[in-house]
């Protein structure tokens, strides 16, 4: 397999080499083998899968674990990943998101990146979550249902009664500076170095750990969420000192 091919063309790849497998070692075969394997507790069909994925990654030096996801996202994304090749969506993380979806949901995402808008599977499945609700405030709503109507009045007029009036914002930009400090533009380079050499280190360390090891499911999707998480928090501080 070549090293230049993008996540989705991976896919499609490893889909159409197992088409090829199963039709030289064959389906049926293990069908067929099912039922003497399942007096022994064995799994002619999982055998089959399990013998392709070991093949296929000792010919293409990808791990076991690479192959299997490359498979399931074909068989979760079919000819979706034809349509995000080369777009937006060509990024594992983006893959993994769309395969989560409903096909309803997803159609007009692949649609909007197959026109070449950048979009994201990560973020559109993030903003359709339902927002959690604080425990506090989940506990509050349990013991509200189960007050009469005017216990309920009497605990809002307190609430109403205790609340502080809240102090809008000023929409004003704080005035510039006719002359900039020079600490802190020396300030804001440090800032730009460090993050961009921590950064860069720390997915460095990020990668190295990925491939040399052999990581569940679990672990996986842990780090893929904290990376994900670390992304949106500097995105959200952007916009925060930019007043966006």
């Amino acid at each position: 397999m070549r090293a230049e091919l993008s996540p989705a063309e991976r896919a499609m790849h490893v889909d159409r080499r197992k088409a090829i497998y199963e039709a030289i070692h064959g389906k049926a075969k293990a069908n067929g083998a099912n039922a003497a394997n399942k007096a022994m507790g064995n799994n002619a069909t999982a055998n089959l899968a399990d013998a392709f994925t070991k093949d296929t990654a000792d010919k293409t030096g990808q791990s076991d674990r690479s192959i299997r996801r490359d498979a399931a996202r074909a068989k979760q994304l079919g000819d979706g990943l034809k349509r995000v090749t080369g777009t937006s969506l060509d990024k594992g993380v983006e893959l993994d998101a769309l395969a989560k979806m409903k096909p309803q949901e997803r159609a007009p995402i692949i649609e909007r990146a197959e026109a070449g808008e950048q979009v994201s599977a990560v973020v559109e499945k993030i903003m359709r979550e339902p927002p959690k609700i604080d425990m506090i405030v989940e506990q509050a709503l349990r013991l509200a249902a189960q007050m009469t109507v005017a216990e309920r009045e009497l605990i809002i007029g307190k609430l109403r009664a205790d609340a502080k009036p809240v102090i809008e914002p000023s929409l004003r930009k704080p005035p510039k500076l006719s002359k900039p400090d020079a600490n802190v533009i020396k300030q804001a380079g440090n800032f730009h170095v460090e993050l961009m050499k921590y950064t860069a280190e720390f997915c460095a360390s990020v990668k190295s750990w990925h491939a040399a090891n052999e990581i569940d499911e679990e672990s996986h999707d842990c780090v893929v969420q904290a990376l994900e998480m670390a992304s949106m928090r500097l995105q959200q501080t952007a916009q925060d000192i930019d007043d966006r």
